[in-house]
């Protein structure tokens, strides 16, 4: 059976259903199996609703390998549109030979007409002036081949008959009826084959296994806790819960004239909400505890962040002071590096004074000593030009003289003294004749013309026709060589002059080289001292702002610190607070599983019941409750657990009375899963449901 359920919710079109098989079900199944797999096997199923009929028909149906066929009841749903579905079933059925299950129910009757059309094809399987002319041809049309081969008369009333027939040997009606109030009493009599043409199965109440069953099911794979045992003891409450609401309705009914019918829907609306208000409640318990914890947490945090900057404050503090004690060393430091730079300053500016003077001095020394070397320079620079411009043929002419002219001889006895040989004519021509006479004339080394050769020179200057010009008149290379000794006479003489003042230039410009360097030296040393002074004021500048920063972060954190000890001295007494919350919040975790339990069926029983009945029904709940073991709260109240005073107090403002049967209705209303049916004769839940649902409310008032 569990295999054909299986292959059913896996068919493409159909809803899946997840049902529980027991017993009772699997015997109610075969049932409509056997019946419908007869000729013209019909079934009419009582029970009330929620019993499983429907989904019990729909797999014998499929378990058969049945089409289900079903009317969609809708708003405008009339016996014209039942009348349309009633033709798609004779087609699906009588033409296309398909069988089929009619699943019809008794909450889809709009008009009598539905039920009279019903009890005709139960009885003769024709519904009166079901088709008109044209449509029953066309019927007719597409049933000829099949009657050809049934050897059937193709006239109008062979081949209705012959629609007729296929129809009720493939189609089988299943009503779903339920016994409760006078309409089914009246089905029963007004349309007999209902009864007669139909094979009766009652869904009565699902016994105790059944209950057992499904709820184990339900509850299986459900964490329950540790108790052991706990969801075959669940499951055993939830039976009991059920039954001893049927027995209350039943005294109810006695007492109060009230009826009210307790269905499996409720036993299964009962389970499943239980499920899902205990994983509701869990998450939500779970959700405070948490946030508690967290809340915790961050206390502990503070605390441990307080101890933390405490000690980073201290660390901090003795960090400003070492800074300080830095900076107040490196402060000294540059004070005398300072000192020391100033005297440094003053010194190499003293030296630049002295030197500057010293070198205008010598300047001035260079000066004198040029200008008397200027006075030599312009003759001596006529004799060499003259030197130069003389040619081995001047030579040869001189040389060539047996016995030359007075002042051609006197000239060659004044170049011969200076060249330091014998002042004879027999001398100069011997000199004269060597090749490189000129050059070693050019090159004479004039600087160091002796005393006693420039006197005897300057005899022979004095001397009146000893002149360039007197001499050029007997001999042009002859007057070379006396602007040659002359010039030398005046560069010699001038020379003994200057020499003097250029040695002493020479002293004073070493004594100034020495002193540059020295003031060189003293500048770089200047410049030494500056940049270590600029360095120690970077230095002496960092640490100043490092311990600015470190001052800084000290104030705010210790501001930060005594916000953190207000608060953390002010949520001590929340912590204990907070912690007696969760050990609370814990232990109510622990009892979800039996309060969970209460409240469900609390919300799936108690709508129909007055205040008393309410009572005794969750006395007897707890009862069991406690003689099972299952963890549930000893002060149980299904307000408290569904519901929150704030909301509660909001409902009280809106017009919702104050006692507890009010509240617990308000409960039901807004936590159940059903629509509710409040029986309001003085008005009061109209006037609170409308102030509750001032903007969204749209009632609909009918007198």
């Amino acid at each position: 059976m569990e295999s054909q359920l299986e292959d059913y919710n896996l068919t493409p079109g159909v809803v899946p259903m997840s049902l529980v098989l027991f017993r009772d079900a699997i015997e109610h199944v075969t049932r409509v199996v056997r019946v419908i797999s007869q000729p013209r096997g019909n079934m009419l199923l009582v029970g009330i609703g929620g019993s499983g009929r429907q989904s019990l028909s729909k797999m014998a149906a499929s378990i058969c390998e049945y089409q289900v066929f079903q009317v969609e009841v809708t708003k405008q749903y009339r016996k014209q549109e039942f009348r349309e579905d009633i033709k798609k079933l004779y087609r699906l059925t009588g033409v296309d030979n398909k069988p089929t299950v009619f699943l019809f129910n008794d909450t889809q009757i709009v008009d009598q007409s539905f039920l009279e059309d019903i009890n005709n094809i139960l009885s003769s399987g024709e519904v009166p002036n079901l088709y008109k002319q044209d449509e029953f041809e066309e019927v007719s049309s597409a049933l000829s081949d099949w009657a050809r081969k049934d050897n059937i008369i193709e006239t109008p009333d062979s081949m209705f008959n012959y629609l007729i027939e296929r129809v009720r040997n493939n189609l089988h009606i299943v009503l779903c009826m339920s016994p409760v109030g006078d309409p089914f009493r009246n089905y029963i009599r007004q349309y007999p084959a209902l009864v007669n043409c139909t094979t009766i199965d009652w869904f009565s109440e699902w016994p105790r296994d059944a209950l057992l069953e499904v709820a184990e099911r339900y509850l299986d794979g459900l964490a329950l806790g540790t108790v052991e045992g706990i969801q075959t003891k669940v499951a055993s409450i939830f039976v009991t819960m059920h039954q001893s609401v049927a027995q209350f309705s039943q005294r109810m009914k006695l007492e109060l004239k009230r009826h009210n019918y307790v269905t499996p829907t409720n036993y299964l609306e009962l389970v499943s909400g239980y499920k899902k208000l205990l994983a509701e409640k869990r998450s939500e318990l779970g959700e405070q505890v948490s946030k508690l914890r967290n809340g915790l947490f961050k206390i502990d945090d503070t605390r441990s962040k307080v101890e933390a900057m405490s000690v980073e404050l201290e660390e901090a503090k003795k960090k400003v002071a070492d800074f300080q004690k830095q900076c107040e060393e490196y402060l000294v430091i540059i004070v005398q590096q300072k000192r020391e730079a100033d005297e440094q300053q003053k010194t190499v500016s003293a030296h630049s004074e002295k030197i500057g003077a010293e070198e205008i001095k010598c300047r001035a020394m260079a000066e004198n000593a040029q200008r008397d070397l200027d006075e030599a320079v312009p003759a001596l620079e006529e004799a060499m030009k003259a030197l130069e411009s003389l040619n081995k043929k001047d030579m040869t002419e001189i040389k060539s003289y047996g016995r030359p002219p007075t002042l051609v001889e006197t000239v060659m006895q004044a170049v011969m003294i200076l060249r330091g040989n014998e002042p004879t004519w027999a001398e100069a021509k011997r000199q004269l004749g060597e090749g490189n006479f000129i050059k070693q004339l050019v090159h004479f080394d004039k600087d160091n013309i002796s005393d006693r050769v420039l006197k005897k020179i300057g005899q022979y200057c004095t001397q009146p026709d000893f002149h360039p010009e007197i001499i050029g008149r007997v001999s042009l290379a002859a007057k070379s060589l006396c602007m040659w000794v002359r010039a030398m006479e005046v560069y010699g003489r001038i020379f003994r002059v200057v020499e003097p003042k250029r040695a002493r230039l020479n002293g004073a410009m070493s004594q100034l080289a020495e002193k540059q360097a020295s003031l060189a030296e003293a500048q770089a040393k200047l410049i030494e001292v500056g940049e270590k002074l600029d360095l120690l004021k970077r230095q002496y500048d960092e640490k100043l702002a490092q311990k600015e920063e470190l001052r800084r972060k000290s104030e705010d954190m210790e501001i930060k610190l005594d916000r953190a000890g207000k608060l953390v001295s002010g949520l001590a007494g929340e912590r204990i607070r907070w912690e007696e919350t969760v050990v609370g919040l814990e232990k109510n975790m622990g009892f979800l599983v039996g309060d969970c339990l209460l409240a469900a069926a609390f919300l799936s029983y108690m709508g129909p019941f007055l205040s008393n009945y309410r009572d005794e029904l969750v006395s007897i709940w707890m009862k069991q409750v406690r003689e099972l073991e299952v963890p549930c709260s000893p002060g149980f109240s299904f307000a408290v657990f569904l519901s929150k005073p704030t909301a509660v107090r909001d409902w009280n403002i809106q017009g919702l009375p104050s006692d507890a049967f009010s509240t617990e209705n308000g409960v039901i209303v807004t936590r159940g899963n059903r629509w509710p049916l409040m029986v309001d004769p003085q008005g009061q839940a109209l006037k609170w449901i409308k102030n509750m649902e001032a903007k969204r409310v749209r009632p609909a008032l009918y007198k």
